[in-house]
């Protein structure tokens, strides 16, 4: 049975956007890595916002709870993808992510991170900053036993 014409006309559309051939391949500009500078303020925003959700703060403590309440993310870890914007004088004056699920977790996260204060942004850095920030298990306490 013979391929519709369809059928060819996309496979031959799909070779060549795959050899980079295609006008529309062709057309997309290529994008600059960020400036060295973004990148630096966005791995220490980063460990910041790993250091608040760190906290044992009544919210840190309860998101973590409820982050790592199953096994596997006991074990694993778990990582929050946020969206952040951030004022020209530091402060966090926005956060977006995927709902964990839990509407108090949700507030909890928002409330953790909204609000606090970090070093100033570069000039003109695009926000918001896409981050994501690994949420592990504290060890448990070592105890001697005598």
């Amino acid at each position: 049975m013979a391929k519709p014409a369809s059928y060819w006309r996309a496979a031959a559309a799909g070779l060549a956007a795959a050899l980079g051939l295609g006008g529309y391949a062709q057309a997309q500009p290529r994008t600059a890595p960020p400036p060295a500078a973004w990148i630096a303020y966005g791995e220490r925003t980063a460990q910041a916002i790993a250091a608040w959700l760190d906290e044992d703060t009544p919210p840190a403590v309860r998101l973590r709870g409820h982050l790592l309440a199953a096994p596997a993310a006991a074990e694993q870890g778990v990582a929050l993808e946020l969206k952040v914007w951030i004022a020209p004088d530091g402060v966090v004056s926005r956060v977006d992510f995927a709902p964990l699920g839990d509407a108090a977790a949700d507030a909890d996260l928002s409330a953790i991170v909204s609000g606090r204060t970090l070093a100033a942004p570069p000039p003109k850095m695009i926000q918001p900053l896409r981050l994501v920030v690994d949420i592990k298990a504290r060890p448990a306490p070592h105890t001697t036993q005598f």
